[in-house]
């Protein structure tokens, strides 16, 4: 088969027409990939902030829950020193009694704690 030189040229016409055809679907097809790509990146994005934010919450219920142990173990430990200061004081009025009877009980307990240590 021969082509003269205009059917030639239309073949070649239509065989660039084609290519450049071509070439724009090509093209559009990366510019939806890369908008697919970055929708694909952003909704990632948003994940990693939503779980940013959720250990954020996390740790800010941790820190109360950590503020409100600190505290009571404060109020634990005044009712401790509370109480050794009250037990203190009767131990001390009770010494003063035995004291005035003739019985040191401090006096009673050195005594017994030389003797362990000797």
């Amino acid at each position: 088969m021969t082509l003269n030189n205009q059917e030639s040229d239309d073949l070649i016409l239509e065989y660039e027409s084609n290519m450049t055809s071509l070439q724009h679907q090509v093209d559009d097809v990366e510019l939806r990939l890369s908008k697919i790509d970055i929708r694909r990146l952003e909704k990632q994005e948003e994940i990693k902030r939503e779980e940013v934010l959720s250990l954020q919450n996390d740790l800010d219920d941790l820190t109360e829950e950590v503020t409100n142990i600190e505290d009571s173990c404060q109020c634990i430990a005044v009712l401790c020193l509370k109480k050794a200061q009250e037990f203190m004081r009767k131990l001390e009025s009770f010494d003063e009694e035995e004291d005035s009877k003739g019985n040191s009980l401090t006096g009673e307990i050195r005594k017994r704690q030389r003797k362990l240590n000797t």
